[in-house]
C-alpha cells in the first residue's frame, strides 16, 4: 500500500513512527525525533527533516543506525526492504564461491570500521557492489563513517519513494508590489518548450482575487520533466487599472523554468511592479 502525504500528515505519532520510521533499518528514533516537524509541507520537507535528525544525532546513535543494517549477501533473516533490495541486486542468488568472497570482505570491513558495509544497491549488480566494497575498505574511519551515513540517506530516500505516493504540481501567484496587493484578473499562459525551442501551448487561466489560480496549472499525471514557460499578460492588467490609459512598460512577462522532478511541488510566483518584476521558486 502506498500512502499520500495528506495521509502521512493525518497520522498519529505512533503510526508515523511505525510506518514511516521503518525506512531507517530498525531505527524508529529517526522518525520519532522528526515528529516535532509534523505535519510536513512536502515529501522533500519530510525527508530533509529526517536526514537532519540523523546528521545531528550523537555518534553512538549514528553507529547504532549503521550497525542495524545487515551484511550484503547475508543468508540470515532480514527486513522485507533489505531482502527485496538485495534480491534485485542479485545478492540473494550468490554461488558458494561468491558467498564466501562476500563474507570475507564483509568480515574485514566490519573488523576495521566497527559497522557493516552499507550501500544503496538499487541499480547496481553484485560485481559493482563487490568492487565498491574492495575500494571503500581502504578509506579512513572518518571518510567511511561519512560515506556510510550518506548511503543510509540514499536507502531511506528510495524506501520513502516506494512508501509514499508522489503527486507533483505546478502553481503560481501574482503580487503587485507597487500596491502591496494580489494582482487579480491577470491572464496566464502555460507553454511547453520543445527540444527545437518550439513553444506548445498547454493551457490558459486567470488569477482570482487572491492573485492565485483556482487549480494547479499542472498536477499528478500532467506533471513531467521538461522546460516550460509561463507568460503573464500584465499589459492588460495595468490597462484595466489605469484610467488615464498610459501605455504600460511591460506587456507580457515570460518566465522559463525547468521541471526536473515531476513528483515535487513547483511554485513559480511573479512579483510585479509597473517598471519591473522578479520571481523565485517557492513552495
Amino acid at each position: 500500500m502506498k500512502w499520500t502525504m495528506d495521509q502521512v500528515n493525518e497520522m498519529e505519532r505512533s503510526q508515523f513512527i511505525e510506518i514511516v520510521g521503518a525506512v531507517f533499518e530498525h531505527s524508529p528514533w529517526v522518525a520519532e525525533h522528526s515528529w516535532s516537524n509534523h505535519p510536513f509541507q512536502t515529501f522533500e520537507n519530510m525527508y530533509s527533516s529526517m536526514i537532519e535528525q540523523v546528521n545531528e544525532a550523537s555518534l553512538s546513535l549514528k553507529l547504532s543506525l549503521l550497525r542495524a543494517h545487515p551484511d550484503l549477501g547475508t543468508r540470515l533473516e532480514v527486513t522485507n526492504s533489505s531482502r527485496d533490495e538485495q534480491k534485485n541486486a542479485g545478492l540473494s542468488q550468490l554461488s558458494e564461491e561468491e558467498f564466501e568472497e562476500f563474507s570475507i570482505i564483509n568480515k574485514e570491513y566490519t573488523e576495521k570500521f566497527g559497522f557493516p558495509f552499507i550501500m544503496a544497491v538499487k541499480g547496481f549488480g553484485k560485481e559493482e557492489i563487490k568492487q565498491n566494497m574492495k575500494s571503500r575498505i581502504h578509506n579512513s574511519y572518518e571518510k567511511e563513517l561519512e560515506t556510510a551515513l550518506q548511503q543510509v540517506s540514499k536507502i531511506a530516500k528510495f524506501r520513502l519513494l516506494d512508501l509514499i505516493e508522489q503527486k507533483g504540481k505546478l502553481t503560481t501567484h501574482v503580487l503587485d508590489i507597487s500596491v502591496g496587493k494580489p494582482a487579480a484578473k491577470v491572464k496566464i499562459s502555460l507553454l511547453e518548450v520543445k527540444e527545437d525551442q518550439q513553444l506548445v501551448k498547454l493551457g490558459e487561466c486567470t488569477t482570482n482575487s487572491d492573485g492565485r489560480v483556482d487549480v494547479p496549472l499542472l498536477q499528478a499525471e500532467e506533471m513531467k520533466k521538461g522546460t516550460f514557460q509561463l507568460e503573464f499578460h500584465v499589459g492588460d492588467y495595468y490597462r484595466m487599472k489605469d484610467e488615464k490609459e498610459h501605455l504600460p512598460f511591460l506587456e507580457v512577462v515570460p518566465i522559463r523554468f525547468v521541471i526536473a522532478n515531476e513528483t515535487e511541488h513547483y511554485h513559480v510566483p511573479l512579483l510585479l511592479s509597473p517598471g519591473g518584476y522578479s520571481t523565485y521558486r517557492g513552495s
